[in-house]
């Protein structure tokens, strides 16, 4: 069961609560929670199928970085330590190449 249909489940007790409530303010006060529940099942929707569009567009098995402020410290932190160990790797490799200068 989806999202949107657990908060129809719960429009239609909403609505049973208001037709077995004997006091018309508790009568208004049920619909209104119902037409509320409808309300959110009815952006759940919309959400789902906007989420299911964006995915069908996106590339598979491709990470999608803007710029290096989207990562998180922890993630600059590391990009930083792989590019540093990558720089080191690099010059190391050089040093031991019988061609490299001095």
């Amino acid at each position: 069961m989806t999202l949107a249909e657990r908060f129809l489940v719960q429009a239609d007790e909403c609505d049973r609560m208001s037709k077995i409530s004997h006091d018309q303010t508790n009568k208004i006060l049920w619909r209104g929670m119902a037409d509320r529940w409808r309300q959110c099942a009815e952006l759940e929707r919309k959400n789902a199928r906007a989420t299911k569009q964006r995915s069908r567009r996106a590339r598979p098995g491709r990470a999608k970085i803007l710029n290096r402020s989207s990562l998180s410290v922890a993630g600059r932190t590391r990009m930083g330590a792989n590019l540093r160990i990558n720089n080191m790797t690099a010059s190391a490799k050089m040093a031991k190449r019988p061609d490299a200068p001095a």
